[in-house]
């Protein structure tokens, strides 16, 4: 039971880690030597609980799995989440040290992350060094196409581009060589191999990313994946079913082709009503051109009051273009008071004709 052991939580940064300890919070240096120290210090029957913090995890979950003890990998977001509902908004080191601890002690089903092969970490950074080669053969490729003409660089570009095709290729001979070498992964990876469309980099991909396959139930594979759909339903309220969508890293992308689910626009960013207008005497529309000077830049006119003011615009122009009517530039902005201040500017350019 998960009562029986220690729960350690620990919150990891670049250069050190904070570690909820029984005799209290202590600091750790992120090193070999800091997580000597460490480990030296865990309580019997301890399960060291921490975050996915971009890779340096790592370290220490190989530490603990070297030394026997249980790790526990788990999402930041899952931590978060939990945090709230405790009422606890604050963010420290301090606070998120003791708040894995608790989290650990709350969650039933906390698993234990499991131990890396060593052929699935080789297999695992292999498939990143090529992702990044991937990522820069892509880039020249193209700014090949907006070539400047000079030889010099055409051909600095074309050599980049060899070089890096060929790291490509032997990035691939490298993993298929680590896949034939462990008779899990190959076996495996001839599974695989049988679905239709799956090839041998996508394969690398599934066997470094995704080494629970094999072990799991009906539909946990998807889950685990993210292209489960979740359900939405509520009451008589039943909305359609979507996977937990957020852009995936390039690794990935090959495993589920970045399916996100885009967000709908919020109600908010529709156009509001125009304000009510209040009525004015004869003095204060006598006065209003003069007012308007006064109006600072940040004032936008609404919808509902551009379109009338559009409609007189466009008829005194058809009259001015018949000569029907003749303005000066003085008796614009008396004509047309309602206008506003841009608008009358470009009223006065589009009609200032000489007497």
């Amino acid at each position: 039971m998960p009562n029986q052991y220690k729960h350690i939580g620990v919150d990891l940064a670049k250069s050190s880690f904070v570690a909820d300890l029984p005799k209290g919070v202590t600091s750790f240096a992120q090193s070999p030597a800091g997580l000597l120290r460490f480990l030296s210090q865990l309580p019997a029957r301890a399960w060291v609980v921490c975050e996915a913090t971009g890779g340096y995890e790592r370290a220490l979950a190989r530490a603990c799995h070297q030394a026997g003890v249980r790790v526990s990998v788990v999402n930041p977001r899952r931590v978060r989440e939990f945090a709230k509902s405790q009422g606890i908004l604050a963010k420290t080191d301090r606070i998120d040290t003791r708040l894995l601890s608790l989290f650990a002690r709350k969650t039933e089903k906390l698993r234990a992350s499991r131990a890396p092969v060593q052929a699935e970490a080789v297999l695992r950074e292999l498939l990143q060094a090529r992702e990044a080669l991937v990522e820069a053969l892509k880039h020249e490729t193209n700014q090949a196409e907006h070539a400047t003409g000079l030889p010099l660089l055409e051909g600095l570009a074309a050599a980049r581009r060899a070089l890096l095709e060929r790291h490509i290729k032997q990035i691939d001979a490298e993993m298929e060589r680590v896949i034939a070498a462990d008779r899990d992964l190959a076996d495996r990876a001839a599974r695989c191999a049988q679905v239709q469309g799956v090839g041998p980099v996508t394969t690398a991909a599934v066997l470094a990313l995704m080494p629970e396959l094999g072990s799991l139930e009906k539909g946990q594979a998807a889950a685990l994946l993210g292209v489960a759909p979740i359900a939405a339903q509520s009451g008589t309220c039943d909305k359609s079913r979507h996977i937990e969508g957020r852009p995936p890293p390039p690794a990935q992308n090959r495993l589920h082709g970045r399916t996100e689910r885009r967000p709908p626009q919020p109600r908010s960013l529709r156009l509001l009503p125009a304000p009510p207008r209040t009525r004015q005497t004869r003095q204060s529309r006598s006065l209003r051109p003069h007012a308007q000077t006064h109006r600072t830049a940040q004032s936008s006119p609404q919808i509902s009051q551009l379109f009338p003011c559009a409609l007189i615009t466009v008829a005194a122009l058809r009259c001015a273009a018949r000569g029907f009517v003749r303005f000066s530039p003085n008796g614009c902005d008396a004509a047309f008071h309602a206008v506003p201040k841009w608008l009358g500017r470009f009223f006065r350019m589009t009609t200032n004709t000489s007497p």
